[in-house]
């Protein structure tokens, strides 16, 4: 009896005949891992060139996350033919994101302001990683760059031109730096890059972190520090002679003020000064302090009292004073407020005179 592919047994067998036929084509296009000594390495361009121990001929393959430290290290090498790439080192790796944050050290200042916008004096730097595939130096130094240089932005954030020696920052972006391999490490301003999290993006592993914006108002340097607008200690002084003065509080004609954000702790000093003065006997003039949201227009969360306050008759010298603030129900943790000097004078209001103001703000534990 003939058979036929009608037949099921011999439709079976023609199937798996041609499985057999495809798995030995494709075992042939794509050989098992196989061990290799590294010759060259190239980091900008990700690519090693490798010698198996059959050939004489390096063959270029592509670099990954995994990168060897040196040339002469083995490793395994995986892939199809095309598209082979180094899959393990054996022995010390190459740079690491983990390994050079961990070494990144802060510049001498470094701060971020209520526009959404960071700056940074001196550089940033990380030591440790001479060589010739690394640094001749064995120094990276990141400065920030200089004004109208674009910082390309990928991963969704947009590029970004560096004006008025700050640079803007978005939501959820983070400003990385490119290791410029195979040079003594001087900053390049090509090399920054603005990664945002709106798109999809294979972060290479050797980028350096910088800084990264995580909210409206926190931020996060590369070498592990928060920072924050308007966090930290606040300070401002008005040496002219306040004006408009009456016997209920007003800002005095020219607004003495800052704003902060109210620290995690809820706990804050304020610093008051002035220098005041009242002519007439019996009367005297007061320098107290007001907390509004936000800035001078913003509703008021803190009333002027003159139990907190500054008080002088007929002295002509400076006063300062600390008044500890806490436990405000009003004052909500990371919000933004403003505290600004305020004066009035118990009566004969001509008579009085407030100048050399000063009012800060210094966050407690």
């Amino acid at each position: 009896m003939t058979k036929s592919f009608r037949q099921y047994n011999t439709a079976v067998e023609t199937r798996e005949i041609i499985a057999r036929i495809a798995r030995s084509v494709l075992q042939q296009d794509r050989p098992r891992f196989q061990y290799a000594t590294v010759a060259t390495i190239d980091r900008v361009t990700r690519t090693a060139t490798v010698l198996f121990p059959s050939d004489v001929t390096p063959v270029k393959v592509g670099m990954g996350s995994v990168q060897p430290m040196a040339p002469g290290q083995t490793v395994r090498i995986e892939g199809v033919r095309g598209d082979r790439f180094i899959a393990d080192v054996m022995g010390p790796v190459g740079p690491d994101i983990y390994d050079i944050q961990f070494k990144l050290a802060s510049p001498s200042l470094h701060q971020v302001w209520d526009n959404g916008t960071i700056n940074w004096v001196g550089n940033f730097t990380a030591y440790g990683m001479r060589g010739a595939n690394f640094l001749t130096t064995g120094v990276i130094n990141i400065a920030q760059p200089a004004n109208g240089a674009v910082i390309t932005g990928v991963g969704g954030a947009s590029n970004q031109t560096v004006a008025g020696a700050v640079i803007n920052m978005a939501v959820g972006d983070g400003l990385y730096y490119v290791p410029p391999w195979g040079t003594n490490g001087a900053s390049v301003d090509a090399n920054f890059r603005m990664v945002g999290s709106s798109a999809s993006y294979n972060l290479p592993s050797d980028w350096i972190l910088i800084c990264t914006r995580v909210n409206s108002y926190l931020y996060k340097w590369g070498t592990g520090e928060y920072d924050s607008e308007f966090y930290g200690t606040r300070m401002t002084t008005d040496v002219t002679n306040a004006t408009g003065i009456g016997t209920g509080y007003t800002n005095g004609g020219t607004e003495v003020g800052v704003t902060m954000r109210w620290p995690n702790s809820g706990r804050g000093m304020i610093l008051l000064g002035a220098k005041l003065r009242h002519a007439t006997a019996g009367e005297g003039v007061y320098a107290a302090y007001q907390i509004r949201d936000n800035d001078s227009s913003g509703t008021v969360q803190v009333a002027t009292a003159d139990t907190d306050a500054l008080y002088s008759e007929s002295g002509n010298f400076f006063q300062t004073s600390y008044f500890n603030h806490h436990g405000s129900a009003t004052l909500i943790p990371g919000n933004k407020y403003y505290i600004r000097s305020m004066v009035r004078a118990t009566a004969s209001a001509a008579n009085a005179t407030v100048s050399a103001r000063r009012i800060g703000f210094i966050p407690t534990d």
